[in-house]
């Protein structure tokens, strides 16, 4: 049978196991609010993202597929919202990775730490037809992410990431009618932005003819000061 004492104890005991349990959650999830990451056709540039006791080090290996590369009009307005990760070859960590303030140095290959990022941003959709490219800024969410590994010697323990940013879309057209490929997608952590803009790529000869507009002009501007 239970002594008073006991029973008047339970509720502090009770109240330290929640304590104790609500820092190993916190310890367990890490914000990154630095440093951007770009998927392209082929290997990528290196990258480094980085919070609170956080480094994480890698590359990035391309989109899975061509058919990743290649979107049509329909595809357009779900495009941003896209996941990587290491077991699908999107990424690859590089030595050394910080957790939690603790730094883990490891070799590439088999028993390398993973790594999945899922990115969630609004939809949109392009306000001009025949578009030889376009510029897409936009706000993304990090509602999926994580890092850890099975070997506990590496890195023990899966650790919850989160955070924000702006993701920026380049699109060129192809040859095909409404058909357009992604030159690359960058997500860059930290400061975000409300809403999706969308500019368009002006065609060459747009450019040509603004090039020799403004030439122009400054040659008009030239000749009146002379004067």
């Amino acid at each position: 049978m239970f002594s008073t004492r006991k029973i008047l104890n339970m509720p502090f005991l009770l109240i330290f196991l929640c304590f104790a349990f609500a820092h190993v959650a916190k310890a367990d999830t890490a914000v990154i609010t630095g440093g951007s990451i770009t998927f392209q056709q082929g290997l990528g540039p290196n990258f480094t993202l980085t919070g609170p006791g956080l480094v994480i080090n890698g590359i990035t290996t391309g989109f899975s597929s061509d058919t990743d590369l290649t979107i049509n009009t329909n595809e357009l307005s779900n495009v941003l919202s896209r996941g990587f990760s290491s077991g699908s070859s999107n990424l690859l960590l590089r030595s050394p990775l910080v957790v939690g303030g603790v730094t883990y140095t490891f070799t590439s290959g088999r028993g390398a730490p993973f790594i999945t990022l899922i990115f969630a941003a609004p939809s949109f959709v392009i306000p001009f037809q025949n578009f030889p490219g376009a510029v897409v800024t936009a706000p993304f969410v990090l509602t999926g992410g994580a890092v850890g590994n099975e070997n506990v010697n590496t890195l023990p323990g899966t650790t919850t990431l989160t955070g924000e940013g702006v993701a920026t879309l380049v699109l060129s057209r192809t040859s095909l009618p409404n058909e357009y490929l992604i030159q690359t997608l960058t997500y860059t952590f930290g400061a975000t932005t409300q809403g999706v803009t969308v500019i368009a790529t002006p065609e060459p000869t747009t450019m040509i003819l603004l090039g020799t507009g403004l030439a122009g002009i400054a040659a008009k501007v030239r000749r009146r000061r002379k004067q």
